[in-house]
C-alpha cells in the first residue's frame, strides 16, 4: 500500500517529501522491488543517512550500508578469488545474506570517495556504472565467483553532500536534495532525539517521552 507507506514516512520526515516521493516513484507500478538508484544531496545533519536508512527497512528490504568516504579503491564490486583477499562484491553480498533477489545498499558520502585509475585499486565511481546500468547488470561478471550473477534488482540509495559526482553516474540515477529541518518539524525531531539520547547513556527510553 504505497499510500499508507508514504503517508507513514512523511509523519517521520515531513521536510524530505520530495525523496520520499522520489523512491515510491521509480518503483513505478512493479509488485516486486526493482533496480533504482536515488541520490540524496543536503548538507551535514539534515537526516540523509537516516532518511536512506528508513527508505530501505520500511520498505521490508535487507539494508546495507557502506561508507563511500572510506573507499581508497574499488573493492566495492569484490576481489578475485585468486588473491588471499578475495571477497564477493557488496551487491553480490547482499543478495546472498537477504536471500532474495533485491535488497537495499546506502552508500553514505559518495561524493567523498577516493581512488585512481592510475592505481592497481582502481577508484569506486568507475566500477559503479556497470552495477547502475540495467543491461549489465543483469549479468554482471563476479571476480570472486567468476561467473555471471544478477544484481539488476538492488536499490542504492547514495547520500552526498554537494553534487560533485561524475556526469555519467548522475546520468544513472534520480537526484534529490533533502533540505534541513525548521522549527516546524520540531513536534517531530524533539521526541526522537530524546529517546535517542536515553539509549545513548543507557537510560529507559521512557525518560525520553515529552509533554506538549
Amino acid at each position: 500500500d504505497w499510500a499508507a507507506w508514504t503517508r507513514e514516512r512523511l509523519e517521520a520526515f515531513p521536510w524530505a517529501g520530495e525523496a520520499i516521493e522520489a523512491f515510491r516513484d521509480l518503483q513505478g507500478n512493479r509488485k516486486h522491488f526493482g533496480g533504482a538508484v536515488l541520490g540524496l544531496v543536503g548538507t551535514t545533519g539534515c537526516g540523509k543517512s537516516a532518511l536512506a536508512a528508513e527508505l530501505i527497512t520500511s520498505s521490508g528490504l535487507h539494508l546495507v550500508r557502506y561508507n563511500a568516504d572510506a573507499a581508497s579503491e574499488n573493492s566495492f564490486l569484490g576481489t578475485a578469488a585468486r588473491w588471499n583477499t578475495g571477497h564477493l562484491g557488496v551487491s553480490e553480498k547482499a543478495l546472498a545474506d537477504a536471500m532474495a533477489t533485491s535488497a537495499g545498499i546506502v552508500t553514505d558520502e559518495l561524493d567523498k570517495a577516493s581512488g585512481s585509475r592510475n592505481s592497481n585499486g582502481g577508484r569506486l565511481h568507475d566500477g559503479l556504472h556497470g552495477v547502475w546500468e540495467a543491461e549489465t547488470a543483469r549479468a554482471w561478471h563476479s571476480q570472486f565467483l567468476l561467473h555471471p550473477i544478477d544484481v539488476s534488482r538492488l536499490v542504492y540509495i547514495c547520500t552526498l553532500n554537494d553534487d560533485t559526482l561524475p556526469a555519467t553516474l548522475r546520468d544513472r540515477m534520480r537526484l534529490v536534495r533533502v533540505p534541513e529541518p525548521g522549527p516546524a518539524h520540531l513536534g517531530v525531531l524533539a521526541p526522537r532525539l530524546a529517546r535517542a539520547v536515553c539509549r545513548e547513556t543507557g537510560q529507559d527510553e521512557r525518560f525520553g517521552l515529552l509533554d506538549a
